[in-house]
Parts: C-alpha cells; sequence; structure tokens
C-alpha cells in the first residue's frame, strides 16, 4: 500500500490489520474493480483470508470515503479506489475502454451542480443525495468524431474542456 494511502486511512480512524493491509495493498488505484476478481487475486497470495473480511474492509473503506460502490445489481457490484471521496463532493468520468476515472471538480463541477439545480427544481424535486458517473471513452480511447456522439442530436453544438472554464 502507498504511504499516502496508508497515512490517509489512519487519519480517517481505520485500525489497520495485516488482513485489511493485503486487501487493500490488492485494490487499484486506476480504475473500476470487481468484487470477484478482487477476491481471486487475494485469495492467490493469501488463501487464509476469508471473503467475510473482504467484505467487511470494503464497507469500512466506503464508510471512509476510500472506496465508493459504482456499479449494482445481482452480483457483488464494482467498486473504485476514490481518495478524492474523503476530499469533497465530485463527480466521476468513467472510460469504458481503459477503466480510467476522471475526477470532475472546480468550475466544471459547479456547472453540473446548477445544472442538477435547475433540472431538479424544474420538476419541484428535492434530492436527498445525487452521485454522477458518465461512462464513456477517454481523449487516450476515443475515435476521432466519435467523442460527443452519443449527444450529439444534428443540432447540438460539441462542447469543448473550454468551454466548462
Amino acid at each position: 500500500m502507498s504511504d499516502d494511502a496508508a497515512m490517509l486511512f489512519a487519519q480517517l480512524g481505520g485500525q489497520m490489520t495485516a488482513a485489511r493491509r493485503r486487501i487493500i495493498d490488492a485494490i487499484p488505484r486506476d480504475g473500476a474493480f470487481r468484487v470477484g476478481t478482487l477476491w481471486n487475486h487475494v485469495r492467490v497470495e493469501h488463501p487464509e483470508l476469508g471473503r467475510a473480511t473482504l467484505f467487511r474492509t470494503l464497507r469500512i473503506l466506503q464508510d471512509m470515503g476510500l472506496v465508493e460502490r459504482i456499479a449494482a445489481g445481482e452480483d457483488e457490484g464494482s467498486y473504485r479506489w476514490c481518495a478524492a471521496c474523503a476530499e469533497g463532493h465530485h463527480h466521476h468520468l468513467r472510460c469504458v475502454a481503459c477503466g480510467r476515472d476522471i475526477v470532475v471538480r472546480g468550475d466544471a463541477l459547479r456547472q453540473l451542480e446548477d445544472t442538477l439545480f435547475r433540472v431538479t427544481s424544474a420538476y419541484d424535486f428535492a434530492p436527498v443525495s445525487h452521485a454522477v458517473e458518465l461512462a464513456g471513452r477517454c481523449a487516450r480511447c476515443w475515435a476521432p468524431g466519435a467523442r460527443n456522439a452519443a449527444f450529439d442530436t444534428g443540432a447540438r453544438r460539441h462542447a469543448s474542456r473550454d468551454d466548462l472554464a
């Protein structure tokens, strides 16, 4: 585990056990991971660890804001390491090709939050929480001309990052 992650865990009041350290060390820091994949990886190197320990550790990390669940369904779901979660409100852009996770902050976050407020107000809706994750392809993975294809209606202008500043 990186020293930064260990310090953050300790600062947030986590009790570091050898089992938790092994699980945290196995969590990828650069994108989403599936519980089953993490379990298979941990189990190979540390067969003494129980599956319940894995789930308890993920729950603790989630409560601390270091890991967040990003997909749920009939299976155990997917998670991502998110040290930014402990730093405050933000949203994510997730590349479906390479798994890259881009944290949305600053002016872009404020503009997105303003838009969400306008939408909820228009429907006379009072949200109690929200999370925004846009799945797509990052600049390294998208094909030329396909960047905003999901939103292109023919009349809509393609926004650039400069438009969000």
